[in-house]
C-alpha cells in the first residue's frame, strides 16, 4: 500500500525488501501515546551480500522501530547513510541475539541502514 505522505514510496538499496504485514491507518501527526499506535508494519531485509548497506525508508511519520537478526547474528544499524557497510562512526553494533528498540520517538522523513552477514534477514517492525 503506498504511503500518501511519502510519494517516493518505500525504497531499498542493495537487496530485497519484503513487506510482510500492513494494517490499520496512519495516525494523526500529533500522536505520541504508544497505546494509540495502530499501524504496525513488519519488513524483512534480506542481506544478499555481507557487509553491504541496505536502506529501509520509514513511513513519513514513524514513532517506534524494532530490529533484530532472524539468524541471531550481530549486525550494524544507523540512521545515517554510508556508515554500516565498512563500519564508520556513527553506527550501532547490535550484538548477536539482541533487539534494537528506538523507544518512543518521532522520526519524520528518516531511513534506517543495516549491514550484517551473508544471507541473514534483518526483521524490522515499525509503528506509524
Amino acid at each position: 500500500m503506498p504511503d500518501p505522505n511519502n510519494p517516493m514510496g518505500r525504497q531499498i538499496q542493495g537487496g530485497a525488501l519484503t513487506p510482510v504485514y500492513i494494517a490499520g491507518s496512519e495516525p494523526s501527526s500529533g500522536l505520541q501515546d504508544a497505546s494509540l499506535l495502530t499501524t504496525p508494519r513488519i519488513y524483512n531485509i534480506l542481506l544478499v551480500v555481507a557487509n553491504t548497506e541496505y536502506q529501509l525508508v520509514l513511513p513519513y511519520t514513524c514513532y517506534r522501530v524494532f530490529a533484530q537478526s532472524r539468524g541471531t547474528n550481530a549486525f550494524r544499524f544507523s540512521y545515517v547513510p554510508g556508515h554500516v557497510a565498512a563500519p564508520t562512526e556513527p553506527y550501532l553494533s547490535i550484538a548477536a541475539g539482541q533487539v534494537y528498540d528506538s523507544g518512543m520517538v518521532t522520526l519524520t522523513g528518516h531511513s534506517i541502514y543495516v549491514a550484517g552477514v551473508l544471507n541473514d534477514v534483518i526483521e524490522v517492525e515499525i509503528w506509524a
